[in-house]
């Protein structure tokens, strides 16, 4: 599998999106819950519900 295969899921850019951007992980997602610093510079997507991720794929938002 390759770093652009991958799709790397996060709610802390300092400590697991910054060592993704370092691996070359192209397709990251920062889940922002309020308590870490956005780091923009890393290339994420940003949400603030894990329920969002689908969306970014394209698909529907899980009915609640």
């Amino acid at each position: 599998m390759s770093p652009e295969e991958i799709v790397h899921v996060s709610a802390s850019p300092m400590y697991d999106l910054r060592s993704a951007a370092v691996m070359g992980i192209k397709n990251k997602v920062y889940v922002d819950r309020g308590f870490e610093h956005d780091e923009p510079w890393l290339g994420y997507e940003r949400i603030t519900d894990i329920a969002d991720l689908p969306v970014l794929f394209g698909l529907p938002r899980p009915a609640a």
